[in-house]
């Protein structure tokens, strides 16, 4: 148990009946506590949105945002740290086995429900501007983050010229960024767990003031400042690992976005690799 919910564990018989039910709510769901806004956690908590805040204030914070960041760091903390065979067994205990489907189903769509409800459509709009203007388009993610840059690659290859995906070998990664310029824009894919070496790339594109579209995790404090634009997913998933759902929808909003931003060079983009297709013959 964290520090806040040890503390709300603690303070739980001493609260207002009001109190204890967003106690309560906090002490079963921490991970929908951490990221909910205000009005989602009045709504599934039972009580009005000043409960919350004054329930937060009562804790010693200085209001709900306080609270939640501080439950972001901490979840954080616990999932960076708890191990897939414990993450394994504790979702198999608290999940009914005949409910496991359902539940994997529902979480996925919960996960992207909260990602588009939480993510500005200026925010949107911008990344696909940014993606439409940049002579090149470079496509990077390490380590399962690899999985969701060449998904987006093959988006984005059918609708633009110049996409590049860098490779998952770190040494050639490396390498791959002296071709990068700064008209360029780079769609980075990082997601918990990821290695220092994901942030060192991270870090060196921008000292290069290439421009980057950042898709993370809803805790992306620590990466702030090192992108121009910052698209954050939630994927805390079910059981063994965290759930690409999110990710996945949003690179195909993304990829529709952009089609429709320049229909014609899509069009024609299209068309090219139809008809080259045709003549290799890879696609029969």
């Amino acid at each position: 148990m964290t520090h806040t919910l040890q503390t709300i564990q603690d303070q739980l018989s001493q609260l207002s009946p009001t109190h204890r039910k967003v106690a309560e709510f906090v002490l079963e769901h921490p991970n929908d506590a951490a990221f909910l806004n205000l009005d989602e956690t009045a709504r599934l908590a039972g009580v009005s949105t000043a409960s919350v805040i004054r329930f937060a204030r009562q804790l010693g914070f200085g209001g709900y945002r306080e609270f939640q960041r501080q439950m972001q760091r901490e979840v954080k903390v616990r999932a960076s740290t708890q191990g897939a065979p414990e993450k394994f067994s504790q979702a198999y205990k608290d999940i009914p086995r005949d409910q496991l489907t359902l539940r994997t189903i529902q979480n996925d769509i919960e996960a992207i429900r909260r990602t588009m409800d939480n993510l500005p459509e200026a925010s949107l709009r911008q990344a696909v501007h940014m993606l439409s203007q940049a002579d090149r388009v470079f496509v990077a993610g390490m380590r399962e983050s690899y999985a969701l840059a060449h998904y987006a690659f093959t988006r984005l290859l059918a609708l633009r010229p110049n996409v590049s995906l860098f490779t998952v070998d770190y040494g050639e990664m490396v390498e791959q960024l002296f071709a990068v310029g700064k008209n360029d824009v780079c769609l980075y894919f990082l997601f918990n767990r990821y290695t220092g070496r994901s942030v060192d790339v991270l870090r060196q594109l921008h000292e290069m003031e290439t421009e980057i579209v950042l898709v993370t995790d809803e805790d992306w404090g620590e990466l702030s400042g090192l992108a121009q634009l910052v698209l954050p997913c939630y994927v805390q998933g079910v059981s063994l690992k965290n759930t690409s759902a999110a990710p996945i929808c949003l690179i195909n909003c993304l990829a529709n976005a952009l089609a429709a931003a320049d229909y014609d060079r899509s069009m024609e983009n299209l068309s090219r690799a139809a008809e080259l297709q045709k003549k290799t013959r890879v696609l029969w």
